[in-house]
């Protein structure tokens, strides 16, 4: 897993609220200079298995839950 997917990562398990901050918040606040590069580690912490994403298809609101497992 990559520093900056780590970086993320952390960073929402730090952030969770009520609800997970947004994808902009996450670019701004690690610095990753794009949203569709944050996004993309997104996507590798939910294929590593260390994130589930969940959908709501009515309003286009995407969260993310953590899983118990933590390995690369």
């Amino acid at each position: 897993m990559s520093d900056r997917a780590n970086q993320i990562y952390d960073y929402i398990k730090a952030n969770q609220r009520p609800i997970a901050p947004t994808v902009r918040a996450i670019a701004r606040d690690v610095g990753v200079p794009s949203t569709s590069s944050v996004d993309y580690h997104l996507q590798q912490l939910i294929k590593r298995g260390r994130l589930i994403e969940h959908i709501e298809h009515k309003h286009g609101r995407r969260w993310y839950e953590f899983t118990e497992q933590n390995g690369d």
